[in-house]
């Protein structure tokens, strides 16, 4: 049974790695829905960095982390399309990397939270967090980031 069912909130998440001429950075969307799947708000930020997609995936959702804290939301599911990070986040795996680190951040933040959950879920159901991702970029808002609030439209992106 789906969480939403029961008031939780719904983060779904992306992150990418975008290369140009002469820089690399680090695109984040990420959408939050109510219980009844409607869009409550979004956010995508644009930051320059160089990481493997790995990091930059478990950096994705520490972002959320931060960003459902900032909400004052204590009940969530966190959606992923990368099954590794979802993977070790709901076994507690923690080594001695940079990866296993941001791990151990998210395992921290997480227990700021009443009721937390991490799911993967297929690449294409996250076309609205891929479409948010995607608009700092052509917005020339490199460092920043762009909040969205109750936009019904980018549910049916």
């Amino acid at each position: 049974m789906d969480g939403r069912q029961h008031g939780l909130f719904g983060c779904q998440s992306l992150a990418g790695v975008w290369c140009g001429e002469n820089e690399q950075a680090i695109m984040i969307g990420l959408i939050l829905r109510n219980s009844r799947d409607n869009l409550v708000k979004g956010l995508s930020t644009f930051e320059r960095a160089t990481f493997n997609l790995q990091i930059v995936e478990v950096f994705d959702i520490s972002e959320a982390l931060l960003w459902l804290k900032s909400c004052h939301l204590e009940h969530a599911i966190i959606d992923s399309d990368c099954v590794l990070v979802v993977h070790v986040l709901n076994r507690s795996v923690v080594d001695n990397s940079k990866f296993g680190f941001l791990i151990l951040d998210c395992l921290m933040l997480g227990t700021s939270f009443q009721h937390l959950c991490f799911c993967w879920v297929h690449q294409s159901t996250n076309k609205a967090t891929h479409s948010l991702s995607r608009l700092t970029r052509p917005m020339g808002m490199v460092d920043d980031k762009l909040w969205v609030y109750g936009v019904s439209m980018m549910a049916q992106v």
